[in-house]
Order: C-alpha cells, then sequence, then structure tokens
C-alpha cells in the first residue's frame, strides 16, 4: 500500500466544446491543494469542426500542468489509440481515466489525494448524475472510469487497436485484461465523478456515428465480434501501439 500523492487524469475529447468547457470550469476552481497534486492529460482524437485547442486558451487554463495532444487523422471511435497515446506520455504513478461528460469534483479529488492504494490492484469509484432540475443523484459505477498506475495500465497490455473502429471492442477487452492482471477490483464509495448528460449540456456525448444497433457497434458484425471472443480466449497482450499520427499542442 502506498499514498496517492499526485493524480494524473486521462479522459479524450471529440467535438465537445460545451462539455470541455465545463470541465475547465471545474479545473480552474481547484484549490492549491489539489492543483499542486494534478495533472491532465486530455487526446482530442481528431475533431475536425471543433478541435479541443479551441476552447483551451491561454487565458481559460488551469494552474497546474494541463497536456493535449491531437490525433491529426479523425478516426472512428480511436479512443484505443488515444489511451495509448496519453500513457505513453505518462512516466509512472497513479491515474484516473474517464470520459469527457464526468467531471471529479474537489471533495473527490481531495480525499483520492489522502488515500493509501495497493498499487497492484484497480480501483472503480461511484457517480452522480444531475438531472435537468439541478439535482444531483446518485447512479450505477462507469465501467470505463477507474484508478490505477501506468505500471498496471501496461501490465495488462492498454488497449487493443486491433478492435479501434468500434464503439465497446477494445473498452470491453481491456477492462478482462485489467481483470486478469491485478490483485482485484475495490469499489471506493467515497469517491465520485459528477455525470453531465445530454439533457444538461448537449454536446456532453458524441453520437455522431450512433452506438448500439448501428454499424459501429461490434455485437452486429459478427466476424469482428469472433475476433474479439479468440483474443480473449489468448490473452495476448498489444504489441502494435498508436497507429495514427498525432501532434502535442500542449
Amino acid at each position: 500500500m502506498g499514498k496517492v500523492d499526485h493524480i494524473t487524469i486521462v479522459m479524450m475529447y471529440y467535438e465537445s466544446p460545451q462539455m470541455l468547457g465545463k470541465q475547465l470550469e471545474y479545473w480552474c476552481a481547484y484549490s492549491k491543494d489539489v492543483s499542486d497534486r494534478l495533472r491532465i492529460v486530455l487526446v482530442d482524437d481528431g475533431s475536425p469542426k471543433y478541435p479541443a485547442s479551441d476552447v483551451m486558451v491561454a487565458d481559460a487554463l488551469p494552474d497546474f500542468p494541463v497536456n493535449l495532444f491531437r490525433a491529426t487523422e479523425n478516426i472512428i471511435y480511436n479512443h484505443s489509440g488515444g489511451f495509448n497515446l496519453a500513457f505513453t506520455h505518462i512516466e509512472d504513478g497513479w491515474v484516473l481515466m474517464t470520459d469527457m461528460d464526468h467531471v471529479m469534483p474537489e471533495e473527490s479529488l481531495m480525499c483520492l489525494l489522502n488515500m493509501e492504494l495497493d498499487p497492484n490492484s484497480v480501483y472503480r469509484f461511484s457517480r452522480r448524475r444531475m438531472t435537468s432540475f439541478e439535482e444531483w443523484i446518485p447512479c450505477h459505477r462507469h465501467l470505463d472510469s477507474i484508478i490505477l498506475t501506468t505500471d498496471m495500465y501496461w501490465k495488462a497490455g492498454g488497449f487493443d487497436e486491433d478492435f479501434r473502429g468500434y464503439c465497446n471492442g477494445v473498452s470491453f477487452l481491456f477492462r478482462k485484461a485489467i481483470e486478469r492482471y491485478s490483485r482485484q477490483i475495490v469499489q471506493l464509495d467515497d469517491i465520485y465523478s459528477l455525470l453531465f448528460q445530454e439533457d444538461v449540456i448537449p454536446d456532453s456525448v458524441n453520437t455522431l456515428f450512433g452506438k448500439k444497433g448501428s454499424e459501429y457497434d461490434i455485437n452486429m458484425d459478427r466476424p469482428m465480434y469472433r475476433k474479439m471472443m479468440n483474443a480473449l480466449k489468448s490473452w495476448q497482450k498489444p504489441t502494435d501501439y498508436i497507429r495514427f499520427t498525432w501532434e502535442q499542442v500542449l
């Protein structure tokens, strides 16, 4: 067990300027106790119309380090490559992975930064959803919001970019990999994210390509689904990372 003395938050961005604006609002309001021990790594997954760099102007940035990377190719559902890119630029320590529509409130980060965690385990946290009446209510945990070390990320193999282009395949495989390689999956009830849905912030979730039932749903593509099942059985770690061109903006 070891104390969490620093945390890096990693998330993907795609055509969500309003939601990114909400993130910046929270980031800039963090106290020094949090901001001195925080870093953000954001990857813009090739947004053609509303790039993250247009939102993250100098006078809107917080005091702590914020790094922005941008895929220069607009590849459908390339968040797998985006996470791999982010983790290659994080040397060590604890990382909180979540989606753009999930904001971490100050009290959750302060609680996390005072905890002792097992680097061989992976942690999931709770979340609260804002209603249209501006009330926060508990909701089920987000499967892709986790806390882990960079060592654990690469021990599990990172994301398999063979399955990019599909809305659920890469995340499913990664979750199974961390279940295999971590000592345990621990549920943290005192740490929570704030979920902003589309009825509150219209672009919080980009649905340009659709999800379940669309051509990008892996369950609708039987050959790709069989390939995913075979990958689960073989437990072969990915070896070919970051199959796209990119640039560092911040």
